[in-house]
């Protein structure tokens, strides 16, 4: 049988790295083909494949070598790291690119017998079908978007195919004259324990597990806290899980919303004043949340989240507005300390959705964007009026989240090590 790139493993014709597949390698991320390889053998039977020659389609890459390396210098926004790689590559000369192959499965190529497209061909295709899908589902247009020039296109990717829509993708858009891609953005892998995941040494959490212990979104807090927008690879660890859970969106989150809550119904706070200064600090912190989230960088976005919480815990510990509930400075505390509430209810919806829709349904207030948060943040009347639909149907506060448990981690480390 003729064997797909995927079937055929050796060792990097680059980087030497072993046991890497016949169209691209995962260490390095170059892309070959499977005549380069090194010590070929099929992932199949693990013999060495026999060569046999035919006919392919070629996309002539290097003869837009000029262009794509104009466009990664000057056009489009990369994660760091990426640029110095695509340019080397090109420096080093790009090839001509094999966009067919010889296997049953695939779209059929006219006019080659028995052949079908590459699938790193046909597939980043499904791009624009997929907009014009959905734009013509909505009434809206979606040539604007990728032929015209009026969309945003942003790509998030993993390192292991940057090649593949750093170069071979902008290339085809460009000899059709589609939209380039605005942005593309790059991770790195994610490793379990620290080593790579695999099912046949029992290294593996499928999501469906986890769903079943804890809910989805502790693992979009996890790998938002803790990943950066770089090729670094990110690593689950279930000890770090259970410290972020329980210490980051519990003790520090958690433990301030329902804290405010508990307060201002015990209080029955419906006015005050609240403090300027506080205020102009949590629009300060608003604003750099909305840079840090446009530039991709998630962690810092959702340290940010924190900083409201921590911001509003030290002002609770500083004034304690339960040892006299009826003081000016009491309500005024409160009142400053449920806007950074309803802050946080708005800041956590790009971590958190269901969490934060319920947080803004039990504070009776609407989604809304960052813009829109900092004009209302600091009005007195939209606080006073959220404040008093939320003490009209609450009288006590359910805590947003639950701990992670020390016999679960227990339970699914000693599965993870086979018992």
């Amino acid at each position: 049988m003729a064997l797909p790139d995927r079937l055929v493993k050796g060792t990097c014709p680059y980087c030497g790295a072993e046991s890497q597949y016949g169209d691209h390698c995962e260490v390095c991320g170059r892309t070959y083909n499977a005549f380069q390889l090194k010590n070929p053998r099929c992932a199949i039977c693990g013999n060495e494949p026999v060569i046999h020659y035919s006919k392919h389609a070629f996309f002539a890459l290097s003869k837009l070598s000029s262009e794509l390396e104009r466009w990664i210098k000057k056009d489009v926004k990369l994660t760091k790291g990426v640029r110095e790689h695509v340019l080397h590559w090109i420096k080093e000369g790009l090839q001509d690119w094999d966009i067919t192959r010889n296997i049953k499965w695939g779209v059929p190529v006219s006019d080659l017998t028995d052949q079908v497209f590459y699938v790193w061909w046909d597939a980043p295709i499904g791009y624009v079908s997929f907009t014009k899908e959905l734009f013509e589902s909505i009434g809206e247009d979606w040539e604007k978007a990728w032929i015209d020039g009026d969309g945003y296109i942003v790509h998030f990717i993993g390192k292991d195919i940057i090649y593949h829509h750093v170069l071979f993708w902008p290339a085809m858009l460009m000899v059709n004259n589609f939209s380039l891609p605005n942005e593309i953005r790059v991770r790195g892998f994610a490793t379990l324990e620290g080593e790579k995941m695999s099912k046949s040494r029992g290294l593996y959490i499928s999501l469906d597990e986890f769903i079943e212990m804890w809910p989805a979104e502790y693992l979009r807090f996890y790998w938002g806290a803790t990943t950066s927008e770089s090729l670094d690879d990110g690593d689950f660890s279930l000890r770090e899980f259970q410290e972020r859970i329980n210490k980051m969106l519990i003790g520090e989150i958690g433990n301030f919303v329902h804290r405010v809550l508990t307060l201002i119904i015990r209080n029955q706070c419906t006015e005050g004043n609240p403090y300027s200064e506080m205020i102009s600090t949590a629009i300060g912190i608003i604003k750099r949340f909305e840079t840090a989230m446009l530039n991709n960088q998630f962690d810092v976005g959702l340290a940010y989240v924190v900083e409201l919480a921590r911001l509003g815990n030290k002002l609770l510990s500083e004034k304690e507005p339960w040892k006299n509930p009826t003081s000016d400075d009491s309500k005024n505390t409160l009142f400053t300390t449920y806007c950074l509430v309803i802050a946080i209810s708005v800041l956590l919806d790009s971590f958190l959705p269901n969490s934060a829709k319920k947080l803004r349904n039990t504070l009776y207030i609407k989604s809304m964007s960052t813009n829109e948060l900092v004009s209302l943040v600091s009005k007195k009347e939209f606080i006073s009026k959220s404040l008093i639909e939320y003490l009209r149907h609450n009288k006590s506060v359910k805590p947003l989240f639950s701990k992670i448990r020390e016999e679960d981690i227990r339970s699914l480390r000693k599965r993870l090590r086979g018992g």
